[in-house]
């Protein structure tokens, strides 16, 4: 049985200025999103709003009922 549920973004690093970032889910169970203080992100979705997160690096995890994932982001201004 596969217990992670993977996910991914286009890329690691992104500036204030790009386009608001939508996750990759891999798994197939519906879970939720969250993350450090501060980073606003979708729980549901996982889209990240650039513009209105502060700069800096967190970490991403998505949760289902049994399987877990997690990715790093950095954002820069």
């Amino acid at each position: 049985m596969n217990d992670i549920a993977k996910i991914h973004y286009d890329f690691n690093t992104y500036s204030k200025s790009d386009n608001n970032p939508l996750p990759t889910i891999e798994g197939g169970d519906i879970g939720s999103f969250r993350s450090n203080p501060y980073l606003l992100i979708d729980t549901i979705t996982g889209v990240i709003y650039l513009k209105e997160s502060p700069v800096g690096d967190y970490v991403i995890k998505y949760t289902t009922e049994n399987k877990s994932s997690e990715f790093n982001i950095s954002i820069t201004p």
